[in-house]
């Protein structure tokens, strides 16, 4: 049995070698929180045992850049893994690398507008800012224009998992360990990719389920669009995420395919009880998929990954 197992685990990763690429993405923006001095406050308490920080700029041009960064965040969260690896590296399927090409491209393009308009309002916002802050304003926080728009980036590369065929020349012993080490990872990361994906659809199967299960007093929930467009992205681009061929996955997908073929949110919204039948059988063939998911899941904690746009 534990043979089968570690064969099963050295191809699956091998495939996700052969089908998966890493990205790493680096992005910079002016750090707007500095610490602040107490000296100047006066609290009833020790002033060793607390922390002040300030707010450099009230900027809403700042605040535009974060929230672009965190829909880029967001979109690779929907199309990689990145359980196991450092912040901003993320595994892409290599069927998914020119769609995620094309979609940073597109962010950069957006990014760089966003940061001009940083840039120019830069003066204006410095000394609407230090006006508020008074006594704990510091003229050294404000770098020149010119620093200020270094200091944001937007870069990223692809990277393979490959040790360094250089180490032979130096040791093959090491060389050894380092390939030892890659392998054991790389079997981590398949294991990671397999269960992030039944994890992820398991959990939107769930939601849904909840979601058409009347409450206590038998009267249908509300639904959001997100509850079904999300399990239809899934099954939709199944087989480019699959990059461990979960052949027993796969088969659920099958089968929730059947249950969501034509379903859409408006048809499991309550209107006058017309769709009390479509709901009900929508729930009773969502719980068989559900059952079948609850026994592919393994609980390993908090993931680095979501499929679901939903908070």
């Amino acid at each position: 049995m534990m043979t089968t197992t570690a064969t099963a685990t050295t191809t699956e990763a091998s495939l996700v070698t052969a089908k998966t690429i890493c990205l790493a993405l680096r992005r910079g923006r002016f750090g707007n929180v500095k610490k602040a001095s107490l000296a100047s406050v006066e609290v009833d308490a020790d002033k060793t045992l607390l922390r002040l920080s300030k707010q450099l700029l009230d900027s809403p041009e700042l605040k535009a850049i974060q929230k672009l960064d965190s829909e880029v965040q967001g979109y690779l969260r929907g199309v990689a893994f990145s359980s196991l690896f450092k912040g901003g590296v993320y595994l892409i399927p290599l069927a998914l690398v020119e769609q995620v090409e094309a979609k940073l491209q597109e962010f950069a393009t957006r990014r760089a507008v966003l940061v001009n308009d940083a840039v120019a309002a830069y003066p204006k916002r410095t000394q609407e800012t230090s006006e508020r802050l008074g006594i704990v304003y510091q003229p050294g926080d404000y770098p020149s224009s010119t620093r200020f728009a270094a200091t944001f980036t937007f870069e990223w590369q692809y990277v393979t998992f490959d040790t360094p065929t250089r180490l032979k020349a130096i040791s093959a012993t090491l060389f050894e360990q380092e390939r030892e080490k890659a392998a054991a990872k790389l079997a981590a990361v398949a294991d990671e990719c397999r269960d992030a994906m039944r994890a992820g659809l398991a959990s939107m199967v769930d939601r849904l389920v909840e979601r058409l299960t009347p409450d206590v007093d038998g009267k249908p929930k509300k639904f959001t669009k997100t509850a079904v467009t999300n399990i239809h992205e899934f099954l939709d681009t199944f087989e480019l995420r699959n990059v461990t061929d979960d052949a027993e996955l796969a088969s659920v997908v099958a089968q929730a395919r059947k249950v969501m073929a034509g379903v859409d949110v408006d048809m499991l919204r309550a209107k006058h009880g017309d769709n009390d039948s479509v709901r009900a059988a929508m729930l009773t063939q969502l719980t068989n998929v559900a059952n079948m998911l609850q026994p592919m899941v393994v609980d390993r904690g908090a993931r680095d990954i979501s499929f679901d746009d939903e908070v």
